[in-house]
């Protein structure tokens, strides 16, 4: 069964007294994140992706990207109905220098060859990761280390 990270959804496993203690409240809701990925598995994604239309070489660059920057395990599988206010770790009490988001996409230009837009990224709190690789599939150069592959 798919089961999307949706924050409001993952907030209910984030204790109340957790909430007002950053730290704890990143512990609580990274777990939640960690649980619903590991019961994920390859088939259920590779479906999920046809379903929806978009390029595996664009989702799997994203997703490569995306695991590296925000420190998701290895093994990660985002679906298309993933909200990108979880997958880009919007809901983290930061206590650092919030740099991850710039290098993020930075490095997502670099390897799709495209130029992510203003708007695509004021809303990316709001859209969901399928929206998002949709989008960038839209717009991607046809540039020869684009893909799986790629080099840095």
């Amino acid at each position: 069964m798919l089961v999307p990270l949706k924050h409001h959804m993952l907030m209910e496993s984030v204790p109340r007294l957790a909430r007002f203690v950053p730290p704890i409240y990143n512990l609580f809701y990274s777990a939640a994140c960690r649980r619903t990925l590991h019961n994920r598995t390859k088939e259920c994604w590779q479906d999920a992706w046809v379903l929806a239309g978009i390029s595996r070489e664009i989702v799997e660059t994203v997703t490569r990207v995306v695991v590296g920057e925000y420190f998701w395990p290895r093994s990660s599988l985002f679906f298309p109905d993933d909200e990108c206010f979880v997958v880009f770790c919007f809901w983290r009490w930061s206590l650092t220098d919030g740099l991850e988001l710039p290098a993020c996409v930075e490095a997502i230009e670099r390897k799709v060859a495209t130029k992510i837009e203003g708007e695509l990224l004021s809303s990316l709190a709001c859209i969901t990761f399928g929206e998002f690789c949709k989008r960038l599939s839209a717009g991607a150069g046809a540039s020869p280390d684009m893909g799986v592959g790629a080099a840095s």
